[in-house]
């Protein structure tokens, strides 16, 4: 998480160290399948150093703190009705196609994410381990002859935890889904005409269907519509 949020019990951040492999048009090629200039992607925003909280310690203080007041309810068009008469302000991070009852588009990139590091060790690029926390950028173009060196486009090692994400026309290599101990195939949302339920505040990347959007933004999102 690039971000701390206010008056919560976090332990000091640690430093994450952001580089790329390559150029920034062919990993925004290889991400979302465009050479677009107006799609922003992270070797644009964050190489070098910067600030991390862990995410998922996050979580867990959130739960802790707000568990008591949550209550697990099955969303209807019905039902959401009548929640947003019953409140002044209506937050959504449910993915905005669920929340769709018209026609209406939700493009997105599928990628592919596996738990496993794909970049060089300490010893073969020891400027890339300033800090323990890592991500490196893979703007290599994708070689079929090589797809396991080049059809990722991101890999981290992150508060412990390693992933490689791998672009649509890469997909995973069949030989290391067999050392994957998990693979996940996750839609990346670039953009919706989707206008339902006006009267609910869509946050997070999922709820706004939107790219380039940011954990920490949704908290940010609500804080400006709350204030």
């Amino acid at each position: 998480m690039h971000v701390e949020i206010p008056d919560i019990d976090m332990p000091p951040p640690q430093t994450i160290h952001y580089a790329l492999w390559g150029d920034v048009e062919t990993y925004r090629q290889k991400v979302y399948g465009s050479g677009d200039p107006d799609i922003t992607v992270s070797p644009e925003q964050y190489l070098g150093s910067h600030k991390c909280w862990d995410i998922r310690h996050m979580y867990d203080v959130l739960w802790e703190t707000w568990a008591r007041r949550v209550a697990d309810v099955k969303i209807t068009p019905h039902n959401l009705e009548h929640i947003v008469q019953m409140h002044d302000w209506v937050f959504s991070t449910i993915p905005a196609p669920v929340l769709c009852h018209e026609e209406h588009e939700f493009p997105h990139q599928p990628v592919w994410i596996d738990n496993l590091w794909s970049g060089p060790d300490a010893h073969e690029w020891p400027e890339l381990w300033e800090s323990e926390h890592v991500v490196l950028c893979n703007g290599q173009p994708l070689d079929e002859n090589n797809p396991e060196l080049t059809g990722w486009y991101r890999t981290s090692h992150i508060y412990g935890h390693t992933n490689t994400e791998w672009s649509a026309a890469g997909a995973v290599p069949a030989n290391r889904t067999q050392h994957a101990g998990q693979i996940w195939r996750v839609r990346k949302p670039l953009h919706t005409n989707c206008n339902c339920w006006p009267m609910v505040v869509r946050v997070g990347r999922y709820g706004l269907w939107q790219k380039g959007v940011l954990t920490h933004h949704a908290f940010e999102q609500a804080i400006r519509h709350l204030s």
